[in-house]
């Protein structure tokens, strides 16, 4: 699955939190699970889908996990594209 991060994640975006930072509003965006619970974890470097029944673990590629740590830093990041690995 390609995954946007627009400027719009990244305006509407929270530094260091796990639910609203600009990768977890993109990925809701690209899955259309808006309202359900998700978690993207700089530690564990993946997304996390969470339902009644189960979680589901991704681990994001380099460059998702360099975007986090330059957003929760307080650096200039632009708009991207990765590839999520949903298999």
């Amino acid at each position: 699955m390609i995954v946007k991060v627009t400027q719009e994640n990244i305006d509407n975006g929270t530094a260091a939190d796990c639910r609203a930072c600009p990768i977890a509003l993109a990925v809701l965006s690209a899955t259309k699970l808006e309202g359900k619970f998700n978690k993207v974890s700089v530690a564990r470097c993946s997304v996390w889908f969470v339902t009644p029944e189960d979680v589901f673990d991704y681990k994001l590629p380099e460059s998702a996990r360099m975007f986090i740590q330059r957003f929760d830093s307080g650096q200039m990041v632009y708009p991207f594209e990765f590839e999520l690995s949903v298999d």
